[in-house]
């Protein structure tokens, strides 16, 4: 083989196929990355028999003078194509004898072993598309979900999320026990409807990277237990969890459901609310648990604890309804809320128990298309609210 590329393109493609490696490869060959050089272009590819990615250079092959299906070490290869940079300094990547030599320049060099090509396994079909999304729409929704995944492998239901549609409407649900996050989207079926999949975290991770920067849209496709995407150039696949998720559209509800058990409303802009909640955190305890106090004015925002000092926090309320009342929330549940509802403002629904968290504008008009649901920390003696 041997064929020269532009160091970007090399660089750009390792780095995004190298995300799909296994950390512990079950055998050494899973370690390695496909180099297959055609006529006309160069594909990489990563495979682990729950995870497939696939990148094409394209437009940054320069010339393929001997087109060969090799498999070199992953991360060394990605390593040695981070060095280079992104620039368009040609790199020239050929075969001797077992081992692949990558050079740039007179005085640039570096040689790896070639791993045997035939203990590699076959790498999947694609499945047939389902529909097309938006890039920008397809990352905003995986980014907005993926914080309330469990990263508890012991349970695995719970490590993914679920992805669903009906008609032009796409839903992603996420949850690790005690938050659950919510989007709605749309996207161009080609399906009438879509079973609800649950995706690995790690494809839909890949998904994000490999959508960020396209202009046209990015394929669904599913068939069989499996679902994947695709871009122009880069395509990803994985097997579904073989679990069953939760049923999270019980608990998917709003301030007016019966179940609710509404107590307080505020709408506060998100940048204070995160301010207030950041200098609270200062003096936290081990605990990690912040105190938010909901009044006509203000939402105060203490850390709870003993020996942690008694300094309180403000944002101001742009909009309040209910009673003045106290909850407690973890620090990391409440700013991945905030974090998910954007820039403007957010909406708060206090209940018995959880918090709604979803983004509004400073007219406290409330965007619908995400919800962000986190239970409570009960007080001492087991209040789930208090009355402040």
């Amino acid at each position: 083989m041997k064929a020269t590329i532009t160091a970007g393109a090399l660089a750009s493609a390792t780095g995004w196929i190298s995300r799909a490696l296994p950390a512990r490869p079950p055998v050494p060959i899973l370690g390695g990355i496909v180099v297959d050089a055609t006529e006309h272009d160069v594909e990489l590819a990563a495979f682990d028999y729950d995870l497939c990615a696939r990148g094409r250079l394209g437009s940054g092959v320069v010339s393929v003078d001997e087109p060969e299906r090799v498999v070199v070490p992953g991360r060394l290869l990605a390593a040695v194509s981070k060095a280079l940079g992104f620039g368009e300094q040609a790199v020239t990547l050929a075969v001797e004898n077992d081992t692949m030599v990558v050079t740039a320049g007179p005085r640039t060099r570096w040689t790896m072993p070639l791993l045997q090509a035939s203990e590699y396994p076959a790498l999947p079909d694609m499945a047939p598309v389902v529909g097309e999304i938006e890039p920008d729409a397809l990352t905003a929704s995986i980014d907005r979900v993926l914080p309330a995944t469990s990263r508890d492998e012991t349970l695995q239901m719970l490590t993914g999320a679920a992805i669903s549609a009906s008609g032009t409407a796409l839903t992603m649900a996420a949850t690790d026990r005690y938050r659950l996050a919510v989007c709605d989207t749309t996207w161009t079926p080609s399906v009438g409807e879509l079973a609800e999949h649950l995706a690995p975290s790690a494809l839909l991770k890949l998904a994000v990277t490999a959508a960020a920067g396209v202009t046209g849209q990015v394929s669904v496709r599913s068939d069989d237990g499996i679902l994947g995407f695709s871009t122009a150039q880069r395509s990803m696949s994985g097997r579904l969890i073989g679990a069953e998720f939760p049923r999270w559209r019980a608990l998917d509800i709003g301030p007016d459901a019966p179940g609710f058990k509404h107590r307080a409303t505020a709408v506060v802009r998100t940048a204070a609310l995160r301010e207030a909640a950041q200098r609270a955190a200062v003096s936290m305890d081990s605990s990690s648990i912040l105190v938010l106090t909901f009044t006509p004015d203000e939402i105060a925002v203490t850390a709870s604890g003993e020996g942690v000092g008694d300094a309180a926090h403000h944002a101001d309320v742009l909009h309040h309804e209910g009673d003045s009342v106290a909850v407690q929330i973890r620090d990391e549940y409440l700013r991945d809320a905030l974090q998910a509802c954007g820039d403007q403002a957010v909406r708060l629904d206090v209940g018995r128990g959880r918090i709604l968290v979803r983004p509004a504008g400073e007219d406290g008009q409330v965007h619908d298309s995400y919800r962000h649901t986190v239970m409570t920390v009960r007080f001492p003696g087991g209040d789930a609210v208090r009355d402040a």
